[in-house]
């Protein structure tokens, strides 16, 4: 009953947000969130593991943490603070995103997951009808673990330009964190959480920060939660949207999947269960 509870919920909140406007919007991936302490700012800090390479036609490496007219990606959720939420904001700089050196530098295209980070990686995945896709693993409430991927088969091309790259990864490594898309009628909301059809939004805005701020400041928990990544047995995957899998195992860990369409039909066209390849 726990578990059809938690998948309804999960349902509500996509379909909530869906219906919500860009000013109201809740995008927070269900109350998922890093184990963190509030007793400092920032509240929460979560080491990025740098496994990018330079592809064909992009640099993924300047994208990620170098020089960028709209802020790179690890700076753009490192500096929320950039955007005050006014009196009452409980953290000014509330999440950290340091880059650390890659657990999958030799394995990109694996990109297997490490417990307490997430690892970012690119590769040529295939044709498969996405263009960047996140996973966290979860235990209770925690998020264990996550990965961060984007399709270098789809994004070297020359129809994807710079910015529409940096969208898709800075999406990505969003949704890492707990956030899911403010949008997925492709309305464009001014946040590369968006899932508008252009991918022209390279950046955060203020309602990430709110919504960050939302879910790090309503749980007390201690620095030391105790957290498992460990998944038993074969696990049962659910689509619960257009864009959102979950892969329940028997012992109730779970793994979510946000994937990043190339359009509207390859959606369409996704498995209900299993998490497209």
């Amino acid at each position: 009953m726990k578990k059809k509870l938690a998948v309804s919920a999960l349902v509500a909140a996509a379909l909530s947000v869906a219906a919500a406007g860009p000013a109201s919007a809740n995008h927070s991936w269900g109350s998922y969130h890093w184990s963190q302490a509030k007793t400092s700012s920032p509240a929460v800090s979560v080491d990025l593991g740098d496994n990018l390479t330079k592809s064909r036609s992009t640099d993924w490496l300047a994208i990620f943490k170098g020089a960028s007219p709209t802020g790179n990606v690890v700076d753009n959720w490192s500096r929320l603070d950039l955007f005050p939420l006014g009196t009452g904001n409980v953290f000014a700089d509330i999440l950290e995103t340091p880059a650390v050196p890659g657990a999958n530098l030799t394995s990109q295209k694996r990109c297997t997951p490490k417990s307490g980070r997430v690892e970012v990686c690119n590769a040529r995945y295939g044709y498969n009808r996405w263009l960047g896709l996140a996973q966290i693993w979860t235990s209770g409430g925690h998020i264990v673990q996550g990965t961060a991927k984007v399709n270098d088969s789809y994004l070297d091309s020359s129809s994807y330009t710079t910015v529409s790259k940096q969208h898709v990864l800075c999406q990505e490594v969003g949704h890492t964190f707990g956030l899911g898309h403010t949008s997925e009628d492709g309305r464009d909301d001014d946040t590369c959480m968006d899932y508008a059809d252009a991918f022209d939004n390279p950046h955060t805005n203020a309602h990430d920060n709110e919504q960050i701020n939302a879910i790090y400041t309503a749980h007390d928990d201690p620095g030391t939660t105790t957290t498992s990544t460990a998944t038993q047995g074969k696990g049962k995957v659910r689509r619960l949207g257009k864009d959102v899998y979950v892969e329940t195992f028997p012992n109730g860990e779970k793994i979510f999947t946000f994937v990043t369409f190339t359009n509207d039909a390859a959606a369409a066209r996704a498995p209900k269960d299993r998490v497209p390849g």
